[in-house]
Parts: structure tokens; C-alpha cells; sequence
């Protein structure tokens, strides 16, 4: 098999594998599909860097759908809306383990708050792109430097 033929393979099996694990994640379905967007970009020695760290970037995907969940639950209304969104609520928010009355909150607050919906969508995007080539080339010391500073900092702050 030429060179190039194994590489290309290694690179999409690698691929595969964390894109697996990132599909078996209970976050919002749209954060998953930003990190596999991201990740398909990748050469194969960035990926494998990634595999090595993978626990901790499943842990940071959590974290970010964290966020994510958290300022959905903070939003006020803004507008009426002039049209409907035509998305489920697990596209936005990951719901496992909320009852149906938080749920319709929830749900009402998606469907009324499209600005804010949108505007937190792209920074929690720009978060998971920012830091994702951390994954990539940090050495197991900025990855644990990354891991305080951002999630486990941010937690203490929170509660």
C-alpha cells in the first residue's frame, strides 16, 4: 500500500475513533457536531495527540456543554418571534435528566430568545475552536495547566 494510501488511513481511523467517543458524549448535538467538523481538518499527528489527551477533551466538551446548559436556563425573554425554530431542544441543550417542566422552560426559552440562542451558540463555538489546537500540541503539562485554569476554575467560581 503506498505511503501516502496509509497515512490517509490512519488519519480517518483516528478520526473515526475520536468522533465515536465524541458521539457517545450526553452534550447538545450541535457541539458535538462542531468538534467533529473541527477534527476532520486535522492531520493525523494532531489527532493522535488528541487520542492521548482524550479523556481530558471529552472533559472539556462536557465542560463547554456545561456553559452551554447553564446560559440557556439564565435567558430572558427578549422579542416575540416572528417565526418559529424548527429545531428540537437536544439540538441546543442536553437534556437527559430534566423533568418535563424544565424541559418546556427550557424549550420556551429557545424558542424565544433566537438572538441570545445564536449569540452563545458562537462563542461557546469559538471556545471549542480556540482552544481544540491546545489539544493538539500541548504537552501533558499545558494540558493540565489548561484544565485548571479554564474548567476546574470555573466550576469553583460558579458554585
Amino acid at each position: 500500500m503506498p505511503k501516502t494510501k496509509q497515512i490517509k488511513e490512519e488519519r480517518d481511523n483516528l478520526y473515526e475513533e475520536i468522533a465515536r467517543h465524541c458521539d457517545w458524549l450526553h452534550i447538545a448535538r450541535y457541539l458535538k457536531n462542531e468538534a467533529k467538523s473541527a477534527l476532520k481538518y486535522f492531520h493525523a499527528h494532531k489527532l493522535l495527540n488528541i487520542k492521548k489527551n482524550l479523556d481530558v477533551f471529552l472533559e472539556y466538551l462536557v465542560f463547554l456543554n456545561q456553559q452551554n446548559c447553564q446560559r440557556i436556563e439564565v435567558l430572558e425573554e427578549w422579542k416575540e418571534l416572528k417565526r418559529e425554530l424548527n429545531n428540537s431542544v437536544s439540538y441546543f441543550y442536553d437534556w437527559d435528566n430534566v423533568s418535563k417542566i424544565k424541559l418546556l422552560s427550557i424549550q420556551n426559552k429557545i424558542e424565544t430568545n433566537t438572538y441570545e440562542i445564536i449569540t452563545l451558540m458562537q462563542g461557546i463555538k469559538w471556545c471549542l475552536i480556540l482552544t481544540i489546537d491546545e489539544f493538539c500540541n500541548a504537552s501533558p503539562t499545558r494540558v493540565d495547566i489548561l484544565h485548571y485554569n479554564i474548567w476546574k476554575k470555573t466550576k469553583k467560581e460558579v458554585k
